[in-house]
């Protein structure tokens, strides 16, 4: 898990850089990957999000085909990555993470909310079975009332044996189930290591945001 502070673009630019490299990607001739067209930029990010297993990226704003429903999103990952498992058995492994995508399977992306785009986004990732997944920002911007149901997913899928990296720029945000956290300030990595070690550190909790939290006292041999 990662995370990146202040609150900037510099987070997709990390995880689009991470999957360049971890894809063997390659810029030709230096040129920049910016478009005078956003739309244009935006289909060239999707196309990457559905090329790019065995590691693949959910974005922060979710870069969902509003055209297409529920099922066709999820369905068109098993195209791109034909070998592997099953297509039948990546989808349905997809709504076992949110089930509640299978009840919504007919809906298009402006019929959707923010979370349930957030949910289908990471869904999708998830159908091309890849070894990791990149989440930018997964909880940015959502209700309160929706962020248990999308960090539920994320826990699911870890407990699928895959990988998740996390960009998450507000440390409130980080689930309880990371395992290990990097904190970055002005594109430096000032921490690395166990939650709560981060929480423990008063030059980090500056950072992040917070108090420090107290070392629990160390338990007697006979107690």
């Amino acid at each position: 898990m990662r995370i990146a502070r202040p609150r900037v673009p510099a987070t997709a630019a990390m995880l689009s850089a991470m999957l360049g490299m971890i894809a063997g990607a390659k810029p030709s001739n230096g040129s920049s990957s910016k478009s005078s067209s956003g739309s244009r930029a935006s289909a060239r990010a999707i196309d990457s999000i559905l090329r790019s297993p065995p590691d693949s990226w959910a974005p922060e704003d979710s870069g969902i085909f509003p055209d297409l429903t529920v099922a066709e999103n999820i369905e068109i990952a098993t195209w791109t990555r034909p070998g592997g498992r099953p297509a039948a058995e990546r989808i349905d492994l997809a709504y076992s993470v949110f089930p509640v995508l299978h009840r919504y399977r007919a809906r298009k992306g402006p019929e959707m909310s923010g979370g349930e785009r957030k949910m289908l986004s990471i869904a999708r990732t998830l159908a091309l079975d890849p070894e990791m997944l990149l989440l930018d920002e997964p909880f940015e911007g959502l209700a309160p009332a929706i962020i248990p149901a999308v960090s539920a997913g994320v826990a699911a899928i870890t407990k699928l044996g895959r990988a998740i990296l996390i960009a998450e720029s507000n440390i409130h945000h980080v689930p309880e189930y990371t395992t290990r956290l990097y904190v970055i300030e002005r594109g430096e990595i000032v921490f690395g290591g166990p939650p709560d070690d981060a929480w423990r550190d008063a030059a980090v909790t500056r950072i992040i945001g917070g108090a420090p939290r107290p070392t629990p006292p160390s338990r007697s041999p006979l107690q």
